[in-house]
């Protein structure tokens, strides 16, 4: 892993693996902190790096020092669940492959972490040491899979899950991510050979700022770019469109064009959902519901995109349920908050929906 002033979270981390690893090798690119010292207390190799502006520089640096036959790379504000260690040492102990996915829970919002509110996904965090594997890309550095793979039909997914708790609102301001990343983006756009990731990040970035006219500049500019470059654009990219034509109040330039992201990805609950939500606030409520159907039909169970928790779950049925009374439904209505509510016992807004249905039910019945 690579580390700067991570004290708050170092430990938490390294306290998480530690019994599981056999190395840690921690690059260091300049902190002023105890990150240094922590790291060390608990037995790592500490590397000391001068910071070039450039995540996947230093990530590779880790990898030259790593002498294991597989590397776990990771972040210091993120943590390996308790009780999943001995499946990551049964996984590659079996494991004939160069390369493994685990199972990444990205959380959102206040603290504390609540799994209702997180974006999951099976990434690649488990590589084996010597076959080649680098970082590229300056910054939200990615592996070069397909330059050492090729083109690959599947990848092997432990059961193993990796909490990340970098985007969470308090960890996200109090290191001022945003700004560090929006800096080193522009940078990297004045490069005439630039990625259209850079495009995507730039875009989510702007999202992130409510800047919604230049989030949708960067990301249609991104999908383009990927044409161009006979890529096909990739799921996330699609997500980040729709999801910013939400946000910016443009739910009618939202269908029919995303039946052609649903299409070329037509596995992925998020973008199903977001066509819900553009039915729904339109007042299309019959074919909302539809579609709120088929996303409670596909579920979450695939793990190849980046999914928010509950477009195919609650979500999915409290929206319904909204339709649904719209439409003149209560009883169906009813039965999808209800439904909602044992997916998410705590969701706030489908148990405020059902008391209301039930109190009206119950005026209704003493007159």
């Amino acid at each position: 892993m690579i580390v700067r002033n991570e004290e708050e979270w170092l430990g938490r981390c390294l306290s998480s693996v530690s019994s599981y690893v056999d190395e840690m090798v921690i690059v260091d690119t300049g902190s002023s902190d105890r990150s240094v010292e922590i790291a060390a207390s608990y037995g790592a190799n500490v590397i000391h790096y001068k910071w070039e502006n450039d995540f996947a520089k230093a990530r590779n640096v880790s990898l030259a020092h790593a002498t294991g036959d597989w590397i776990l790379w990771m972040d210091a504000d993120e943590e390996l669940a308790p009780e999943d260690g001995p499946a990551l040492r049964e996984g590659i102990s079996v494991s004939e492959d160069p390369l493994l996915l685990i199972q990444l829970i990205n959380y959102y919002g206040a603290a504390p972490p609540d799994s209702s509110r997180a974006y999951h996904i099976a990434h690649h965090r488990l590589i084996r040491n010597g076959r080649g594997f680098c970082f590229s890309q300056p910054i939200h550095e990615q592996l070069n899979t397909e330059a050492v793979l090729g083109t690959v039909a599947a990848i092997r997914t432990l059961p193993v899950r990796i909490f990340h708790y970098g985007y969470m609102d308090e960890v996200k301001h109090s290191k001022k991510k945003t700004e560090r990343n929006l800096e080193i983006l522009l940078r990297q756009k004045e490069d005439e050979s630039y990625s259209p990731w850079i495009d995507y990040h730039l875009a989510s970035e702007w999202m992130g700022l409510q800047k919604y006219e230049a989030a949708l500049g960067s990301v249609n500019l991104a999908i383009a770019r990927f044409l161009a470059a006979g890529q096909l654009p990739p799921s996330i990219v699609y997500k980040l469109k729709y999801a910013t034509l939400l946000e910016a109040g443009y739910a009618a330039k939202i269908c029919p064009a995303i039946d052609k992201a649903i299409r070329i990805y037509p596995d992925y609950v998020d973008l199903y959902f977001y066509k819900g939500m553009a039915r729904f606030l339109l007042g299309q409520y019959d074919e909302a519901a539809q579609t709120f159907s088929e996303c409670i039909a596909i579920g979450e169970s695939c793990n190849h995109h980046l999914t928010m928790r509950g477009t195919g779950s609650f979500f999915a049925y409290y929206y319904r349920g909204q339709c649904r009374e719209h439409m003149g439904l209560p009883n169906e209505a009813s039965a999808d908050y209800i439904a909602a509510l044992q997916l998410h016992p705590q969701f706030e807004q489908a148990a405020q929906a059902l008391n209301t249905l039930q109190v009206a039910e119950e005026e209704r019945g003493c007159r």
